[in-house]
This record gives structure tokens, C-alpha cells and sequence, in this order.
């Protein structure tokens, strides 16, 4: 569980992930081990969730300042064309 927030090995432990969810979903419920074990992946999932939904809100605000910066510099070059 520890390597499934690595960005090095998420996409293939997503799908290992699931694929023991399909495995084991007949005996949720029933095994208190298994059961600890699904909430303790699920708890690491929904941070990791929580933390790539700030990091890309992060992201937004950075383009958005590099857009206006850009739209600043561009407008000065065109000032000095026509001026």
C-alpha cells in the first residue's frame, strides 16, 4: 500500500487494486483482516485523491499567473512595434 501514491508505480498498482477488489469482494464483511486492509488502502487512496486535487488547483493558479505575465509581455512588445 505504501507504493500505490508513488506517481513510479500508480498506474499499474491501480489496477492491481482493483483487480483484489474483484477478488476478494465475495468475503468483504467477513474477514475483520481483509476488511482493515480495504479501509487502510481506501484511507491512502482518498488522501492521495485529496493532495493531486490541491496540487492541481496549484497548478491552475500557476498557469493563470504565467498566462497574465505572458499577456504582459506581449502587450509591451507591441507597444514598442507601434511606438
Amino acid at each position: 500500500m505504501r507504493y500505490i501514491v508513488k506517481p513510479r508505480y500508480t498506474s499499474l498498482l491501480v489496477g492491481v487494486a482493483n483487480l483484489l477488489c474483484d477478488i476478494y469482494r465475495p468475503i468483504m464483511g467477513q474477514s475483520e483482516t481483509i476488511d482493515e486492509l480495504f479501509e487502510k488502502l481506501r484511507r491512502s487512496v482518498a488522501l492521495e485523491c485529496k493532495a493531486q486535487k490541491a496540487l492541481l488547483k496549484i497548478v491552475g493558479q500557476i498557469d493563470a499567473i504565467a498566462w497574465g505575465f505572458e499577456t504582459q509581455r506581449m502587450e509591451r512588445a507591441l507597444e514598442k512595434l507601434e511606438g
